[in-house]
């Protein structure tokens, strides 16, 4: 399983596309310069991510921003969400601003690496799912999103049916 995640922007092709995910805001001008040298070679250039959401004037003038593209087979191929947002509005936190309030998702794919912002604020019948579709798998990494605050017995004991590692 692969834990390590790349700290910076991320780019692939699709066809005469390039298309660029970009985590963070300090990796924006990195993101600049590639969006850059994507145009010199001809591609239509697309970019995404928290931090062009965050910043979308940055990357403006040398890329198209936004739209729907899952970018997070592209960080790592083991990761997946079965929720977005959170019920949260903490200061310090950008995920109100980039996905909104928390909803749940009815189709996702069963992998290792659990990136949901708040899953203990799901409804019980989500998680409830969450922890059954993950039953099978080894080595479940809750990689963000486990709000101790929410934590209920009940959660306890459905996450000990999993191969937590430790």
């Amino acid at each position: 399983m692969t834990l390590s995640w790349p700290k910076k922007q991320i780019s692939w092709l699709d066809g005469n596309k390039a298309m660029l995910s970009v985590p963070f805001t300090w990796n924006l001008p990195a993101a600049y310069s590639s969006c850059v040298w994507f145009r010199q070679q001809g591609y239509e250039v697309h970019a995404g991510g928290p931090a062009v959401s965050l910043m979308p004037d940055y990357l403006k003038d040398v890329a198209i921003i936004g739209g729907e593209v899952d970018a997070l087979k592209h960080h790592n191929s083991e990761a997946t969400f079965t929720s977005r947002g959170c019920i949260r509005n903490c200061p310090f936190c950008a995920v109100p601003k980039i996905e909104g309030e928390l909803r749940e998702l009815e189709n996702w794919d069963p992998k290792p690496i659990i990136c949901d912002n708040n899953l203990l604020a799901c409804s019980k019948a989500h998680f409830d799912r969450v922890i059954d579709r993950l039953k099978p798998i080894r080595g479940v990494d809750f990689n963000q999103g486990l709000d101790a605050r929410l934590l209920t017995v009940h959660h306890v004991g459905r996450l000990k049916e999993l191969a937590l590692p430790m």
